[in-house]
């Protein structure tokens, strides 16, 4: 019998039965319902007993495990950016390539990963040159730009920056013109708190799914024959794989304006502001542009990357390309007769209107590109709740603006 405790809740119990372990074997047991999380450190105790259908243990005291689970809650609107450095000559390098698939498949929509290459076919050798300024061997992981760690230890550092509120939310915007590969992209910063001093902006380019067929596009595997462990099937792989056997993916293809990113904020950006900013990138037409991802990030003043952004050239087509260069600042002396709540949603929000005096107000939605996506007249009289059903938007920020009159309003809208 195999039974869980956590956070003081009753006890869960399952039999396991018809399995033959010999000594110092293991075995992998899933509960059928599993530990519901909750914030905080909660202690998680593990007791086997009745083993062998014998009853009591002869030694108790090994029956017993108990470890403290801390669960790490993302932080609303937080993108962790990763920048793998490898190369296909480089024999540990099938590790960095795991681990990055690992966050990938398990942290997607928090996560935007860049593999990095170096003196290989697919080096872009400005990201390559910059990269290189924070490691001292290959693979390495760097994360927000903090100093470089082994992959290994990169779902640690993840969730260590995860739950940090970004200073500001990032959208990616597109226009994109297949025939002539000509990418244009808007990078939309909407500031949670009030901001000073060097911040920058910076754009990537990835691809998944990368082949070639010339020797330099197979992997040196360290760990083929199992010597070195297993590393995610590239023990049973030989060494070097071929380049038949190969698909690359987070491939970093361009980086715009340079590693650093780009000075081009005002001098201070108020809470509630809005900057655009825009990037140009030429498709190679040997690129699968169906499988490029659009990665943004805000690089601090300290260096570390406050936030990122990441979108399928699909997806921020959909977004829209926003006006570049443009800063909004909300206005700060507007009378307080206009609420959005529960905001963010992803449901139904409603606009709360308070001591409004037979009006007719016109509640506009508008996306950050400009483009207005839902408009209605109200008549009001008194207090009143008027619903936006946002099940039709797309994630993102909008801008509600109520105009009642010669009054006009705006706040932010976020659509999870």
């Amino acid at each position: 019998d195999i039974q869980y405790v956590y956070n003081g809740g009753p006890p869960v119990i399952e039999n396991v039965s018809a399995i033959n372990l010999v000594s110092l074997a293991n075995y992998n047991h899933t509960f059928a319902t599993p530990v519901t999380l909750v914030a905080g450190s909660q202690t998680l105790t593990v007791t086997i007993s009745n083993v062998n259908g014998a009853g009591p243990d002869a030694n108790p005291a090994d029956d017993v495990k108990s470890i403290t689970v801390t669960p790490a809650n993302s932080a609303l609107g937080k993108v962790v950016f990763g920048e793998e450095a490898t190369g296909t000559w480089c024999g540990w390098c099938p590790r960095g390539s795991v681990f990055m698939d690992y966050m990938e498949a398990t942290y997607s929509s928090a996560w935007a990963g860049v593999a990095v290459h170096n003196n290989d076919p697919m080096t872009d050798p400005t990201y390559d040159a910059g990269l290189n300024t924070f490691i001292s061997g290959y693979p390495a992981l760097v994360v927000d730009r903090t100093p470089a760690i082994d992959p290994q230890a990169v779902e640690q550092s993840f969730l260590t920056r995860v739950v940090i509120p970004p200073t500001a939310f990032i959208t990616n915007g597109a226009t994109y013109n297949s025939s002539t590969g000509v990418l244009e992209v808007s990078v939309t910063t909407d500031w949670q708190v009030a901001a000073a001093g060097n911040w920058r902006l910076g754009c990537v380019i990835t691809e998944d799914g990368v082949t070639g067929t010339s020797g330099a596009y197979a992997q040196v595997n360290y760990y083929a024959g199992g010597g070195n462990g297993v590393m995610g099937g590239y023990e049973l792989l030989p060494d070097p794989v071929p380049a038949s056997q190969m698909v690359y993916d987070h491939v970093a293809r361009a980086i715009a304006p340079s590693f650093d990113g780009g000075a081009t904020f005002p001098a201070s950006m108020p809470s509630g502001s809005t900057y655009t900013e825009c990037f140009t990138f030429n498709i190679n037409p040997a690129w699968d542009d169906t499988k490029i991802h659009i990665i943004s990030f805000l690089r601090a003043p300290s260096g570390l990357v406050d936030n990122a952004g990441k979108e399928t050239i699909a997806s921020a087509v959909v977004n829209g390309l926003a006006t570049c260069g443009v800063g909004v600042t909300e206005a700060t002396n507007l009378e307080n007769n206009f609420k959005l709540f529960p905001n963010p949603t992803n449901g139904v929000t409603y606009i709360d209107i308070i001591d409004a005096n037979n009006s007719n107000v016109n509640v506009t939605i508008m996306d950050m590109s400009g483009k207005i996506v839902g408009q209605r007249d109200y008549d009001v009289n008194g207090t009143m709740q008027l619903p936006i059903a946002t099940n039709h938007l797309d994630k993102g920020i909008y801008i509600v603006t109520l105009t009642n009159g010669d009054s006009i309003q705006q706040q932010k809208l976020i659509v999870q």
